[in-house]
């Protein structure tokens, strides 16, 4: 028996060590082609490999791959060197236990240096998509219209596990030719881990947007197959100027923008936020923001309820609600209501001309306060054309020491014509304001809207004892 014993122990210690020395013996060049022609076969990509293929099965399988490069073939995509993927090192690890259970568990994956590049043509094709891959998303689409995908997707779900996912200095960039626009992240470190692929999901990173450094957490529930949902939090950081965006509510699963949460948009400095963002000194005064709310998001439309807003001193309760959200030659429409409990001093929304840099802003640069035709700028530019209607009713504001109370002021822009009415409950010594400002847009280029001249004086008669007439400019 002690014989046997030992027997077999040495045929455990061989078939051992040869699992660790054997794949050293193996070229793994020679097999190159027949991985590249198994990609091509599955998804329609070239690929070739620049570096080294390794291959271990103790402790663990481990492959480690260098200079990966995978592109879209010439004739599908019609420009050359069309990279979808390139990185200069990948490296990945499962636990082999879980193998012959007849599950995938993934240790790490490890991608050094990654490079993603989506592009989308003038004519609105996407030029990452291969003939193999079209085809593929077609039936795939086909089956789960049909009930068969969602369950044999469920089925090997909860099968595949990854512990861990780490990008090293990443790149992603996206270009849409038909839009004419281009968007990139840049240095992207991330962590990621997901207990199944229904969930629950963890990440966590940081990364650069627009010369801003980014910092991202997010954490997930399970996937509800019967609702197609899932339950998320997140929170989207800008440590350079104090900004913040977080997220906590449900998000689709079904391919389409479906969320509904709690989300809240935080900054303790307006001013220096928006010149970090757009890179240009911005004007407004240097006031801590926040706006949150029960925001609801579906495809070309968007609510947000019970909203309260904050800026500066002033506090605000109402609710926001915009459509048309990507509708071709359709503006935008853009609904609010706001009412405020509060006395909002004019003085502090002046203009800040002094502001030349973001230091400046950051250090609450005094503003150099003007009068309240300051209020409109010589130009405004919108990102989209879109109709605006605001409601804002406020206990009252002041200018320079004078109070006026029940505020209300009703803004409807239309096409190139903005009508802003505006009505006080108390003036100054008794009496009440009616009054209605006109101003003419004209139209820009490349959708965006430019502003005019106010269209006229705005002459308004105040009923009083005395019957006089007030100039609105002059408020």
């Amino acid at each position: 028996m002690r014989k046997y014993l030992y027997a077999i122990a040495g045929l455990v210690v061989l078939a051992l060590g040869a699992a660790v020395v054997a794949p050293g013996f193996i070229d793994w060049e020679q097999h190159k082609p027949k991985i590249q022609k198994a990609i091509a076969d599955a998804t329609g990509y070239d690929v070739s490999f620049g570096g080294k293929i390794q291959l271990a099965v103790l402790p663990f399988p481990h492959v480690s791959i260098e200079n990966l490069a995978i592109k879209v073939p010439k004739e599908q995509a019609g420009v050359e060197d069309m990279n979808v993927i390139a990185l200069k090192k990948a490296e990945v690890s499962v636990a082999l236990a879980p193998l012959f259970r007849g599950e995938v568990s993934v240790r790490s994956v490890n991608l050094v240096e990654p490079s993603i590049r989506l592009e989308v043509a003038r004519d609105g094709r996407k030029l990452w998509m291969t003939d193999v891959l079209t085809k593929a998303q077609g039936g795939a689409q086909g089956a789960e219209s049909s009930g068969a995908a969602p369950k044999a997707a469920s089925a090997s779900a909860g099968k595949f596990a990854l512990e861990k996912l780490q990008i090293e200095n990443g790149t992603i960039a996206y270009s849409d030719a038909s839009k004419g626009t281009k968007q990139s992240l840049e240095n992207v470190n991330l962590i990621f881990s997901a207990d199944s692929l229904n969930g629950p999901f963890l990440g966590k990173g940081d990364l650069v947007w627009n010369k801003q450094k980014v910092d991202i957490d997010l954490k997930t529930g399970r996937i509800d197959q019967g609702t197609k949902t899932i339950s998320a939090q997140a929170s989207i950081k800008l440590p350079t100027s104090g900004a913040s965006l977080t997220y906590s509510g449900v998000v689709g699963t079904a391919g389409t923008l479906d969320l509904q949460g709690e989300t809240a948009l935080e900054t303790g400095n307006l001013s220096a936020t928006l010149t970090n963002l757009s890179g240009k000194a911005s004007s407004l005064p240097p006031l801590p923001f926040k706006v949150q709310g029960l925001m609801t998001a579906k495809p070309q439309q968007a609510d947000v309820k019970n909203m309260k807003l904050t800026l500066g001193d002033v506090e605000a309760t109402g609710s926001l609600g915009v459509t048309n959200m990507g509708v071709k030659d359709a503006p935008m429409q853009i609904t609010t209501a706001l009412q405020s409990p509060s006395i909002l001093k004019l003085e502090s929304l002046m203009p800040v001309k002094s502001v030349k840099t973001v230091k400046a802003a950051a250090n609450n640069d005094a503003p150099k306060v003007g009068g309240v035709k300051s209020f409109l700028p010589e130009t405004v530019q919108l990102p989209v054309p879109m109709d605006i209607k605001a409601d804002l009713a406020l206990a009252g504001m002041s200018y320079k020491g004078t109070e006026y109370g029940d505020v209300k002021i009703a803004v409807n822009k239309k096409g190139s014509q903005i009508d802003i009415s505006e009505k006080i409950g108390q003036m100054p010594g008794g009496g009440t304001l009616d009054a209605t400002t006109n101003l003419g847009f004209a139209s820009g280029s490349q959708g965006a809207e430019k502003a005019g001249v106010v269209a006229g004086e705005i002459p308004v008669r105040v009923p009083s004892r005395n019957d006089d007439q007030v100039d609105a400019a002059s408020l």
